[in-house]
């Protein structure tokens, strides 16, 4: 079962938006919610109103934005996104959001997480910078541990999705690869649902 739904690219991008729009045509959606949550509310609350509605199908009255506060209710579905997962970390932690999306999420919640929301799902965000850089200056890089690994956004080729992977191997005991225009599933064990090349595990393999 779908734990982790992820995803490089941005909420415009035309591959990964059909992709979900088949994806979520699978769920029963009917009375189920979804709380979204951006670093960029400002820009994207509208955007993600619309794709949450239009895309993956949950009527309006069940599309929670964080900028109206935290809903009452634990929602079904949590959909994080950003440009940056350094800002983006750093806005959850300042917010006190960290350990809310880590409550939901470990107490049935699934997670969406597009852009700077994918890398999120790992032990941390320290091997990121080749893609995001730290601007912000975040010394805590410790990110949801969701799944026990390294999550690597915006890697498109296998093999240098394994020359990153090695060049670090020593310090995770898995590697995700989420590219820019495929949509990663991860079950609640972390393995990859829809393409085992996405996911790699030194210990196993080499």
């Amino acid at each position: 079962m779908t734990k982790f739904i992820l995803s490089s690219s941005d909420l415009g991008n035309k591959n990964s938006t059909l992709e979900m729009y088949i994806i979520f045509k699978k769920f029963h959606l009917k009375d189920k919610n979804i709380l979204y949550i951006s670093c960029d509310a400002s820009n994207t609350d509208k955007i993600a109103q619309i794709y949450c509605s239009s895309v993956l199908g949950f009527t309006n009255e069940n599309i929670y934005s964080i900028e109206n506060g935290i809903p009452t209710i634990i929602p079904d579905y949590v959909l994080l996104y950003g440009k940056n997962s350094f800002e983006l970390l750093a806005f959850l932690k300042e917010r006190k959001l960290f350990d809310y999306i880590k409550h939901i999420v470990n107490n049935g919640c699934t997670y969406i997480g597009f852009g700077a929301g994918a890398a999120l799902v790992g032990n941390d965000i320290a091997t990121i910078n080749y893609c995001y850089s730290n601007y912000c200056f975040l010394k805590d890089l410790t990110a949801f541990n969701f799944v026990d690994g390294c999550v690597l956004p915006h890697v498109n080729d296998i093999n240098r999705f394994l020359l990153i992977a090695k060049q670090v191997a020593d310090k995770y005991p898995c590697f995700y690869a989420v590219p820019d225009n495929t949509i990663i599933q991860i079950d609640s064990y972390g393995e990859v649902l829809n393409n085992s090349i996405y996911m790699y595990r030194p210990h196993i393999t080499n």
